[in-house]
């Protein structure tokens, strides 16, 4: 066997120049192709890889069903084959950095940026996805980035390093367990959700400085998922906002089905969670070991910022309903991410007895990371039913087992009697409890005049309450049970009016 150095010619056209990578299962050389006159990426297999006939087929098999993707963020293959027994594949060649160096230089990256790498990672996993594919090894090393350019490589080549052995001997596996989700530890079945646990782990290194899980060795590193949830990224960087780490904690569920189950699902929820980030611009960052790093006091003054919201703007949508003006109804997933409902027919309480509703904020206190889509609660109270704040997608109607509830809780901003509460949804069918109070000191559920303590929206997605009336100063509207939607489930309030006694 010809030795791989430089000025080695594959195939009669392939002249090696400079060694530019080295993985566990292969070296990557930057080569002229002298038939079409451009420079081009080339993998080499490691040679004594190469000596295993059945792992050399398989990396050509995979290699083969690779080149099929032409996406612009994924690494496009142009060529493979064997020359004196050196299996090689040509690649395009991309002169960025790989994310692993720019993470060795700079650990955490502003959160505009991280987001900014993300999103076409998504996209390029959403095309391969669709075309039968799964990466299986989603990692920085296989992420490239240059001016604002991203691009993935090593679609589909990790199954043959996978099935040349458990990751607890392969030493192909190596450096790459920290990346791998539970079910690929335990050797079972994976899809395409595999993947976006990858990309979560990525993005929470992003975020963070730090991958999720860190051990002594690297089979223990990839064990402790199985049984450990990561520490919430708040908790490292205070400064991330509650509907990013949202996703990240969402995308890292050790159950596939808890997960988003699409990456253009996930890539549409970063979007939506995430908010305006100037990527030029490095965000606070203060490193910090503690889960509980936001303490009560900072959990109420958020709470109370959301009473220092200016009415100008209710005011102002209130007007413009008045006025006719249309407002256009977005589907969901779209650029802001709301969703539509049905407009309202039935008959609103009346403007003597309606109590003014200064803010909304989710609550989730068995989640993961204490939130539920934070950033679209106005969009209950915003005076426009083709809008709507959404709780997570589940398993189950039941939350998938992992907690009893989520809410919704609205803010009067004094203390006010309260008789009577009209929700409107897109989701018929989703059941709940009102409580009042505020959200340190909640209520038993709150029962009707007629004495029921749950409520479900009807098939219109209405759901009137004339209460036995309540002196508070909130509400919270407890969500129970969740309703069909999208194949999964949910619940969704368009819009809540609220009145006082009659």
């Amino acid at each position: 066997m010809e030795a791989v150095a430089p000025e080695r010619r594959l195939a009669g056209r392939y002249v090696l120049e400079e060694l530019i990578a080295t993985g566990g299962m292969a070296e990557v050389w930057r080569a002229r192709d002298e038939v079409l006159a451009r420079m081009v990426a080339v993998k080499i297999l490691r040679a004594d890889l190469a000596d295993d006939p059945s792992l050399s087929e398989r990396f050509q098999r995979e290699a083969v069903t690779a080149a099929r993707l032409t996406h612009p963020h994924i690494i496009s293959i142009f060529d493979t084959g064997i020359d004196d027994d050196t299996r090689y594949i040509v690649m395009e060649h991309f002169a960025g950095r790989s994310l692993r160096e720019i993470l060795e230089d700079r650990k955490a990256l502003p959160m505009g940026e991280s987001v900014a790498i993300m999103l076409p990672v998504l996209d390029a996993l959403g095309f391969a996805h669709g075309n039968g594919l799964i990466h299986r090894d989603v990692k920085p090393g296989n992420i490239l980035v240059e001016n604002g350019r991203v691009k993935v490589t090593d679609f589909g080549i990790a199954k043959a390093a996978y099935a040349h052995g458990d990751l607890t001997t392969t030493g192909a596996m190596l450096g790459t367990v920290r990346y791998i989700s539970p079910e690929q530890v335990e050797g079972g079945e994976i899809d395409s959700r595999s993947d976006l646990y990858s990309a979560g782990v990525v993005l929470y290194e992003m975020l963070t400085g730090r991958p999720p899980f860190a051990a002594q060795t690297d089979v223990a590193t990839a064990m402790i998922r199985l049984t450990s949830d990561p520490l919430p990224p708040r908790a490292i960087r205070p400064g991330i906002p509650r509907g990013l780490e949202s996703v990240v904690m969402r995308a890292l569920a050790r159950g596939p089905e808890d997960r988003f189950f699409s990456a253009e699902a996930m890539r549409a929820a970063l979007e939506r969670q995430a908010g305006p980030f100037d990527p030029s611009v490095t965000q606070p960052f203060r490193p910090t070991h503690h889960a509980d790093e936001e303490a009560p006091s900072r959990r109420g003054s958020a709470l109370r910022s959301w009473m220092l919201v200016p009415l100008l703007l209710i005011l102002l949508a209130g007007a413009a309903l008045a006025a006719g003006l249309a407002l256009g109804r977005l589907e969901i997933g779209g650029p802001l991410g709301v969703r539509p409902a049905p407009q309202a027919t039935d008959n609103a309480p009346a403007d003597a007895a309606r109590i003014r509703v200064v803010g909304a904020k989710d609550y989730d206190p068995e989640g993961a990371d204490g939130s539920e889509n934070s950033n679209e609660t106005p969009l209950a109270i915003d005076g426009n039913p083709s809008t709507a704040w959404v709780t997570d997608h589940y398993s189950t109607a039941g939350f998938g087992r992992l907690k009893d509830g989520v809410g919704l809780w609205l803010e009067f901003g004094r203390l006010t009697q309260v008789g009577r509460v009209i929700i409107r949804s897109p989701l018929p069918g989703w059941t709940f409890e009102l409580k009042a109070g505020s959200l340190a000191h909640l209520s038993g559920p709150l029962a009707s005049d007629a004495g029921q303590t749950t409520f479900s929206t009807s098939a219109s997605g209405r759901a009137d309450i004339t209460l036995e009336p309540v002196q508070t100063s909130g509400i919270l509207i407890w969500i129970t049970g969740l309703a069909p939607d999208q194949g999964r489930f949910a619940a969704a309030v368009a819009e809540v009016s609220v009145q006082g006694k009659s």
